[in-house]
Formats: C-alpha cells, structure tokens, sequence
C-alpha cells in the first residue's frame, strides 16, 4: 500500500507505452525539441486589495479547495468541512447526513464542475462524486467512495466534460474514469491533468507524455498526436483558452502554449524558480494565475509577454491578513471579481474595480474645488492641499502658507486662481475681505470693491471672471452676486438676488451654471434661480406639492447640463429628493430616485463624461447614471471607493479627465474611461417566496 500523499513512482516512456491506451500512440509520439525558444523571465512583486471572507461572514470552514459560479449567478465554494452556495447577502451551507440519503455524499469537497446542462459535479476528499440538481435540490451520488480499509482514498483533482460524451473525473492517483448515467468506467491511468479540446478531443497529460486522443460515444480512444516529455510526476495543468483557441499547460517550471487546431506548441514561458508544485492555476483572458503550494501569495503571468507578477495580498477594510496565505484555487465570477480560496484562511476577493478608484486622505472629511477653469488645480479645501500636480506629490497651494499669519482660510473654504496664476479668496479678518495673493510676494492684499458691498462668498464655477456672492449692507445677508474682473480689478455685473440668501450650516449658493444665450442658474436652499438677460430678472422654481412635474425640492446641491441636449434640460440634484431632470423650456421635471436604481436621494454632486453617462455622488456610495435609458451602476466602498458617504460641494473634474468626489473618508479619484468594461450581470432566479418574512412554500 502506498501511503496517502506519497507521489507516485515515476514512469519512464516504455511504461507509459506498454498501457493499453497509450500503446497506440508510439507512431505518433514527438519529442519537446519543437518548443520554440523561451523568452527571458523575470518576476516583478505586486499586492492585490483583497476583501476577507472567513467562517465569520457564513463560510463552513477555513479551507477552500474549490470554487465555481453556476449560470444562475450563484457562487459555490468547497470547503474541508461542507459545501457552501453564496447569493450574494448570504450562505447556504450544505453537509452530509446520515439520515438524507439524498443529501450530500461526504463533507470534505477537492473539486466541482458545472456541466452544460447546469448540474453541479461535487468531488470529495474520499473520491466520492455527486452530481446536484438545482432544479430538484437533489444529490444524485455518481460514484461512491472506496472504503480506506480496502484501498487508499482517491481524492477527486479536476472534471472535464466532453462534448457530447458526458464527464471525466481525475482522481489524484492519475485515473480518469467515465462517470455517465450508466457504471463509471476506467479510461486512463498515470495521468497529472486533462483537459478537452475541440469537439470530442481530450488532452492527458501523463508523466513524461502529452496525449491527445478522440473519445468515441462508445468510450473507445482514436489517437490523434502525442508529445513526448521529460518525466516528472509533479503537479500540472492543462487549461483550455477559447477565445484565443489555445490550449495552456504548466508543468514543472514551464508554461507552453498549444495552438488548438493544430495540436503543435507555438510559444513557452520559463517560470522562476519558485520552490513549491504547482497548487492552483486558473486563466483569466490572456493572464495566468497560479498557485504553488507551501508558497505564499499569487502569481500572475501575462501569455503574450512573458511578465510575471507575484503579489501579496492587502485586505482593503481595515482587517490583519496574515502575511503567510497560500492560494488552493481560483475562480472569476461574471463581473471579473477574481476569488481566491486559501489552505485555511477563507477565501480572498479581489474586485475588479479595485485598484481603478484611488483614494486620498482617508480618516478627513474634506470639500473639493477646481480652483483654475482648466481643472490643474483640484484642491482639497479643508487642508489647501493641491490634490493633482504634474509630479503627483499632494502639496499645499500657496495661498495656504500665504494665509498663515492671519489664522484664517477662504469664506466657505472656496479659493480661486485666475487666469494669470493669482490666487483669490473671501477672507473673514475683522470684515469680510476679497484677497489677491500672487505667489512670490511677501503676503496678500485686500482689493476693494469700491463700493459698500460686503464680499461673502467666492463661488465656485467655470467663468474667467470671479464670482463674488455679497451684501448690499455691511453684517446683512447675500442679497448680491458680483461679477469681477480680476484683470481690471473693477466689477463688470451687479445682480441683485430675488431674496436674501441665507448661510448658516450650507452654502447660500451651492451651484452655478451658465446656460445658453446667457441664461444663469444658481442652486440654493431656496429653490432653483434662473436670470434671463432677455427679461433683466429673476426667476424662481420651487416645488410645489399639487404639482407632480415641478422640482421635488427647494434644497439644491447640483447642477449639470444634459450631456445630449444641455440647451434643453438641466439635471437638478437635491437633498432627499433624488436626481431631477428640468425641461427649461417647459420647466417641467423628471425625478430619478431609489425608486430608479439610485443607491440614494441625497444628490450632493453630478458630473457628465465623455460618453454621455452621468456620475452622481450621494448618501449611500456613487452612481454611474445613463440619462438616455435611466440605466443604473452602483458602486460602494467595496468596488474601492474611500468612502460610501459623499460630501456636499465636492465633485469636480481635472484637466487631465480624472474625476475627483470627496466624502466623509477622503477623497475618491478615477479615469471614468476605464469603468466600462464589466460584464453583465447574471440573469435573476427565484429562489425562495416568504409572506412577512416567513418562507413559504
């Protein structure tokens, strides 16, 4: 008897020859020297954001040997102690027992395997196979697991469905055998990995053999090519690409590619030396992940260039990973959600999102402003911290140090640099003050308005000119906006506000936009003001409860042309009211809230990009909105965001394209351009009815 883990015996290529399987294929047995040369190798380091899933969150047990997600969207994980069916919120937990002859064979899962008619293929630690029906709920045991007194057991390693055939299963003392409805049936021994090809082609590759053969309906093998090998019986795999027609196999410190239709190799990858078997592989598009056991960490190869990465694993919410976790498997959901299960940590997931958002100055609460109209100067208000300079070093602006000795920053944190590099501010000294500072000089100088109008407020908008929000009388509230010219140093407009703006806890004007043929907008507390040159006067929208088509609040924190028709609609975002769109012809309006897919209805900023879609920042995380379709994305500090509460007056773009959106954990920054390629999601399933949250049946 060979004890349990001893590898087995190598066997030389008269041994391989003299199975009858493999005898057939010594006519057709070519040797490795037609690999292509390999190229030059080297291993950069990396660290991948990881969220940590343990026995905490509803795992059965720490480790997680297999993992797949079924059509349905339903993710399926392995374990030494059970098997576990996540939905997303939670954990099914199914286990062996006695009394269920129809419950789940043994306890400790090595493999699963979808098949094409969405079954789900268990392999366990005994070598017992189920196969679960998830129409019926039903086990279905397929092969029944030798008893350790007459043999040692043969843990299930891989499955592999042959079109039309039905499924092969690999246990890890190198048999495949034919499990179909009928009686399982031995195929092949001394075999390290399989996998299928074309059709009814099935590759093994043995210990010092590739063999690629046809599988008849009634079982029997057609040779089709073979490659001799140096031998080994270390670990291997062979894992089939589709999509570039190609199948992969690693083995000893290689990766070799294989052209599918023509069974040849076409390029080899030399793998550092790494002092561990491989433990787990995976493709995913033109990477290659891998595993090695007793070695801490992921490797990941690139198949068209040959770079490796081998990455370490930080956990993004605050948890101590420990630094020794070794990979066991991988699996990629449909959103490209990479999972990692672990020798006996849970399973680690790497979003596909993460490292797309950045954060900044996580544990602040800070407001953002574009200081310059070309977006160079994004800051963080709270600090005057420049947040994205040509050498990505987060530095004060120089108005800061400037302002220093007076112990005092901008009126509203709101600070602006003219096109001439002047730095501006509404500064509280013993009177409200407007502040030119240009850098160089010894410190800032007050520039008078002229008259007897009291500078409150800068307001934060894209105009080559300042806007100065003001009171007619000394200590009174904004009942001005000013226009200056920070050139002449002289004031161009005086538009005297419907009504008093009032400032306690919010900003008296929260937006400002320019609309076509000189149309102004300000959002406020108040209502929605527009100022129509035409007319000379203001007008005021305002919600009106009888009427279901005016705005659904007064409380206004954004504004932002329709990206389609900005002469024609004016997007409205409010405070517990959810996301508006204005007609200003009509001035009728269209609510979007959660109702909608929105994550929230406190809309505190909105941004368009360069394809239309609008980036909406509220209470509960951001929103990637279509105003054409109404379609929602929603993103939360699990896809990588500092934070999921945003912050009102802080969203804004850099001249660089990147958006910036600030919240109650720092600041999140991204290239929108590259959040556009997730997959879909999976299709909606029913899986349980309950009537006041009582299942029913």
């Amino acid at each position: 008897m060979i004890p349990v883990g001893t590898r087995m015996p190598k066997f030389p290529l008269e041994a391989m020859l003299a199975n009858t399987f493999l005898k057939a294929f010594g006519p057709l047995v070519v040797g490795l020297g037609l690999l292509p040369q390999a190229a030059p190798y080297t291993v950069h380091i990396g660290t991948l954001p990881v969220e940590w899933i343990t026995v905490d969150d509803g795992l059965p047990q720490g480790m997680v040997r297999a993992m797949v997600q079924d059509r349905t969207g339903y993710l399926w994980f392995g374990t030494k102690d059970g098997l576990a069916r996540s939905d997303g919120y939670g954990y099914t937990v199914f286990r062996h027992d006695e009394r269920d002859s129809l419950s789940l064979c043994a306890d400790h899962i090595s493999a699963l395997c979808e098949d094409r008619a969405g079954n789900l293929w268990i392999g366990t630690e005994s070598g017992a196979v189920d196969r679960y029906d998830p129409r019926t709920g039903v086990f279905a045991h397929i092969v029944r697991a030798v008893p350790s007194a007459v043999a040692m057991p043969r843990a299930v390693r891989q499955f592999c469905e042959v079109e039309g055939r039905g499924m092969l299963v690999l246990d890890v003392q190198g048999t495949v055998s034919f499990a179909g409805s009928g009686a399982v049936r031995e195929v092949a021994q001394h075999i390290e990995a399989l996998s299928c090809g074309r059709s009814n082609e099935v590759w093994m590759l043995g210990t010092d053999q590739l063999v690629i053969t046809a599988l008849q309906a009634d079982l029997s093998r057609s040779p089709l090519k073979a490659l001799a090998l140096p031998a080994t019986t270390a670990p291997a795999a062979l894992l089939v690409d589709t999509v570039g027609d190609r199948m992969v196999m690693v083995r000893q410190d290689q990766v070799v590619l294989f052209d599918r239709k023509s069974r040849s190799p076409t390029d080899t990858i030399v793998l550092h030396a790494h002092d561990g078997d491989l433990g787990a592989s995976m493709l995913d598009g033109d990477k290659l992940w891998l595993g090695f056991r007793g070695i801490a960490g992921a490797w990941c190869v690139g198949l068209n260039d040959g770079r490796s990465v081998r990455n370490g694993f930080a956990e993004v919410n605050g948890g101590t990973l420990p630094a020794d976790v070794v990979v066991n498997t991988f699996a990629k959901d449909r959103t490209g959600n990479l999972w990692i299960g672990t020798t006996g940590y849970g399973v680690l997931l790497h979003r596909a999102l993460a490292g797309r958002f950045h954060r900044l100055f996580q544990g602040s609460s800070p407001w953002l402003v574009k200081a310059d109209r070309a977006g160079r100067y994004v800051v963080a208000t709270t600090d005057m911290l420049w947040l994205n300079p040509p050498d990505s070093l987060v530095r004060p602006i120089p108005l800061k140090e400037a302002l220093a000795p007076t112990g005092r920053g901008p009126s509203w944190s709101c600070s602006k640099r003219d096109d001439d590099g002047n730095w501006w501010a509404c500064v509280t000294l013993k009177e409200n003050k407007l502040l030119r500072y240009t850098e160089g000089s010894a410190a800032p100088v007050s520039v008078p308005l002229g008259t007897q109008e009291e500078p409150l407020m800068l307001v934060d908008c894209d105009s080559p000119d300042l806007w100065i929000l003001a009171s007619s009388t000394v200590g009174k509230p904004a009942d001005l906006l000013l226009r200056f010219d920070p050139r002449a140093l002289r004031i161009t407009a005086r538009y005297a506000l419907p009504f008093a703006l009032h400032e306690v806890d919010y900003r008296a004007i929260s937006a400002m936009h320019f609309g076509a043929g000189g149309t102004l907008w300000l959002g406020t507390r108040q209502g929605l003001l527009e100022w129509r040159p035409a007319a000379q006067q203001w007008t005021v929208h305002r919600h009106d409860a009888s009427d279901p088509r005016s705005l659904p609040s007064d409380r206004i924190f954004s504004l932002c042309p329709d990206p389609d028709r900005p002469d024609s609609f004016l997007w409205v975002g409010t405070e517990d009211a959810g996301l508006a769109r204005m007609d200003v012809r009509s001035y009728t309006t269209t609510t979007f809230d959660v109702r909608a897919g929105l994550p929230n209805n406190t809309i505190y900023g909105v941004l368009a990009d360069a394809r239309h879609q609008l980036w909406v920042s509220t209470n509960n995380g951001l929103c990637r909105f279509d105003p054409r379709t109404g379609a929602t994305r929603n993103y939360s500090r699990n896809d990588g965001l500092a934070g999921t509460e945003f912050n009102r007056y802080s969203a804004t773009v850099g001249a660089d394209g990147n958006f910036y959106f600030a919240g109650t954990n720092g600041v999140t920054w991204f290239d929108p351009n590259t959040l556009y390629d997730e997959m879909g999601p999976s299709a909606t399933v029913i899986t349980g009815l309950g009537l006041a949250n009582t299942p029913v049946a």
